[in-house]
């Protein structure tokens, strides 16, 4: 095995490098991130390549797949963790694949062909805010009535109303937003660049409304990004200002410092199963892939049937809707 420096020279420039780079525009940048270091240590670590060429990459095997999961175990990690990583190279292999004229015939480490992968808790990881809580979030944000207090507002309630992922959100536009018959819906692209939709309560809609008038904005400006720093910039915020924003408001009512954005998510699907929301509803809801994924919450027309998004909102709060009356709006101007 090479050491950290002699892996990150060889991978330098690399062709593994490259063939990655390329793949950049397929996942948020946060999830690009995580995939690099499994991918770079596959091949130049555990296969101890000094130069990777085509011949190499197409020639690896689920057998090497499989040694190389052992011997993560081996070193300490735990299941989750080594099926992260696995699952990265897997993606890595499954771009090779949808390329025009690909390079592999095959995915190495797909499970279809042998490749492993380690069982893991049938309980969620992460935590269900209590609401009493969310209703104290809900007036920390509500009560700051600056343009970036009412963004802050606007991204908490969509995130726990919907059960979004932080990418998910971050990245919406203007023109992802659009009236269903009597309802309002949100359209945007999920993990593993799956389309999907989700229900915004009439309450929200009003506050998105507000927002884009004050910022300036109006509807046909389809490509602005609503997340921004600042109305006259067209830039989504970092991953790091949603996490430092959220922090500070965890703190301001008293929640652990282990709270993440993810357990807005998590609150969302585990109150949707405590509701006796159907599994399958929700699992399609929030796009998990594997419906067992939505199964793990269940510890203690799909998208707009019974949605529990309006019900959330409400029981937030009544009297903070009262600072949002109805727009009453240009006609043309949305």
């Amino acid at each position: 095995m090479a050491d950290k420096e002699i892996i990150m020279e060889r991978y330098r420039h690399s062709l593994i490098e490259k063939l990655f780079g390329e793949m950049k525009h397929t996942c948020s940048e946060s999830t690009y991130k995580v995939y690099e270091a499994p991918i770079r240590n596959f091949f130049f670590d555990f296969l101890d390549l000094e130069f990777v060429t085509v011949r190499d990459i197409k020639e690896v095997s689920t057998t090497q797949v499989n040694e190389w999961i052992y011997q993560l175990k081996q070193e300490g990690n735990k299941n989750a963790t080594v099926n992260r990583m696995v699952s990265s190279l897997y993606w890595f292999y499954k771009n090779l694949l949808q390329r025009p004229n690909p390079i592999v015939d095959y995915n190495p480490f797909s499970t279809d062909l042998g490749a492993n992968r380690l069982k893991t808790s049938t309980i969620a990881k992460g935590t269900r805010i209590p609401d009493d809580k969310l209703k104290e979030l809900n007036t920390y944000f509500a009560n700051n009535r600056s343009w970036l207090g009412e963004r802050n507002y606007l991204m908490f309630l969509i995130f726990i109303t919907t059960g979004m992922r932080k990418s998910e959100v971050n990245n919406l536009k203007i023109g992802d937003f659009y009236d269903y018959g009597e309802k309002f819906a949100v359209s945007f692209v999920g993990k593993g660049d799956k389309y999907n939709v989700a229900e915004i309560p009439q309450g929200i809609k009003h506050i998105l409304n507000s927002f884009i008038f004050r910022s300036g904005w109006n509807y046909t400006m389809r490509e602005q990004y609503i997340f921004v720093s600042d109305p006259a910039i067209n830039t989504p915020l970092s991953d790091r200002q949603i996490s430092y924003l959220f922090d500070d408001a965890y703190e301001a009512v008293g929640l652990p410092s282990t709270i993440r954005i993810h357990d807005l998510r998590h609150t969302y699907i585990t109150k949707s199963l405590e509701m006796g929301l159907d599994v399958y509803d929700v699992s399609k809801r929030v796009g998990h892939a594997n419906i067992n994924t939505t199964r793990r919450y269940d510890h203690s027309f799909r998208i707009f049937n019974d949605n529990p998004a309006e019900d959330f909102f409400s029981q937030l709060t009544e009297k903070s809707q009262q600072n949002y009356p109805k727009l009453t709006l240009i006609k043309g101007a949305i």
